[in-house]
């Protein structure tokens, strides 16, 4: 996810491919409310490519 987390730990990542933090919540809320059946292990945010 695009955050200052590795910024702040003092690590150089290239996060042009990460999601950007409301898009990641977006997804998460539309799995949780829009899916009668959910399993935690139904929930994965992969990277884009």
């Amino acid at each position: 996810m695009k955050t200052g987390f590795y910024e702040a730990a003092g690590v150089k990542r290239n996060l042009d491919g990460f999601m950007d933090p409301e898009e990641v919540a977006e997804r998460i809320v539309n799995a949780v409310l829009h899916n009668n059946k959910l399993m935690i292990s139904d929930i994965t945010i992969n990277r884009k490519k």
